[in-house]
């Protein structure tokens, strides 16, 4: 087992000889995905270091024993403190269940010819006498139970208690404002002024919301109405109830409502050209138009080319509807929705100079 280390990241590796045989020495460094051939940088791995056992101990740690003397504590006290240590217990003894006699009280120790002493020692043999005194005021449950003397809490409760009773009631005190500066003129306030101002500003300000709805009803209506007069003829075509309101109206506005003109609606259904009998010179053009609008057109205008066999234009004439129309159909002044009707012309062929030659022709409905 041999080791090789990345020249990119520095990481070091193992590697065996099967795997530098796969792709010819390159490996990819596990670390930084860094590629690299590993036969150059290929480096002995060091052999590992023999275990060393423990050496048995001497046989002389068997027979070791360890003797300590005995530990005392009162031997390593003070000797100021080896006289006195049951001193504080008779103090710490708790009281007994049953009420002792009172003992005599001890004699006062002889007053000493420094005072200061003498206050020190008459204060201490108060304080001896404090718990015994404490475990004589013990009585029966059925005694009623009373504070001690020196319980600091019933001394605070009764200070809260006349504290309260001597606080001073506090009563409102009525500022009064500070008289205005000798130099400053006073004003009286401007009350009718305002109230008059107040008064008007309400009625301004109604009149002119007012103003500004009427304003912006009237805009409506007028936008509205030049919607209605440039949709006139779509409307009529869709809403033929309203058509004759629309016409009745611009009637009074000196405008009309044309019939629809949709040129796409139109279809020839059937159409020929033919040589009149007993009469060669002319020729005559048949058509039936079909109208296949959900609501009536106005008539369209028909043009009508002539061309020859070479396919040459000889006359191109626009008819209007008064030229090809029936008199009766023309009267009518509107195509009615999906009607149809027949059309028929002729024309003079010596004078389109097709004699004795053949025509060809195509015919379109327009609007112009």
């Amino acid at each position: 087992m041999q080791t090789t280390q990345c020249p990119q990241c520095q990481t070091r590796f193992k590697v065996s000889d099967e795997q530098l045989a796969v792709a010819g020495g390159f490996v990819r460094c596990g670390h930084c995905a860094h590629v690299f051939n590993a036969s150059d940088f290929l480096q002995a791995m060091p052999g590992t270091l023999p275990v060393v056992a423990p050496s048995p101990l001497p046989s002389s740690a068997d027979d070791f024993e360890l003797e300590l003397p005995d530990f005392d504590p009162a031997d390593y006290l003070p000797e100021t403190e080896k006289g006195d240590i049951a001193e504080p217990a008779a103090a710490i003894l708790p009281p007994e269940p049953e009420p002792k006699p009172e003992p005599e009280p001890e004699p006062e120790p002889p007053v000493a010819e420094n005072p200061d002493i003498a206050e020190f020692q008459q204060a201490l043999a108060d304080a001896l006498r404090a718990p015994k005194q404490a475990s004589r005021s013990i009585e029966p449950p059925d005694a009623t139970p009373l504070l001690p003397l020196g319980d600091p809490f019933a001394e605070a409760d009764q200070a809260d208690i006349l504290h309260t009773a001597r606080k001073p009631r506090l009563e409102p005190v009525m500022e009064t404002p500070p008289p205005p500066a000798p130099d400053s003129p006073v004003m009286p306030p401007p009350v009718r002024e305002a109230a008059t101002r107040n008064k008007v500003r309400p009625s301004r300000h109604g009149a002119l919301g007012a103003a500004l709805g009427v304003a912006a009803v009237m805009g409506l209506f007028v936008l509205a109405a030049q919607l209605i007069y440039l949709n006139r003829i779509r409307i009529s075509a869709e809403l033929p109830e309203l058509r004759p309101v629309l016409e009745q109206t611009c009637a009074r506005l000196g405008c009309t409502v044309p019939l629809p003109a949709d040129r796409q609606l139109l279809r020839t259904e059937w159409s020929e050209l033919t040589v009149v009998p007993d009469h060669p010179g002319l020729v005559q053009f048949t058509a039936i138009l079909k109208n296949h609008a959900r609501y009536p057109q106005a008539w369209p205008a028909m043009e009508l080319t002539l061309t020859d066999s070479e396919d040459r234009v000889l006359v191109r004439k626009v008819l209007p509807p008064a030229d090809y129309l029936p008199p009766a159909e023309f009267k009518a002044g509107r195509f009615a929705a999906g009607s149809q009707i027949r059309v028929s012309q002729r024309f003079d062929a010596a004078r389109l100079g097709a004699r004795n030659k053949s025509l060809g022709y195509s015919v379109n409905w327009l609007y112009p």
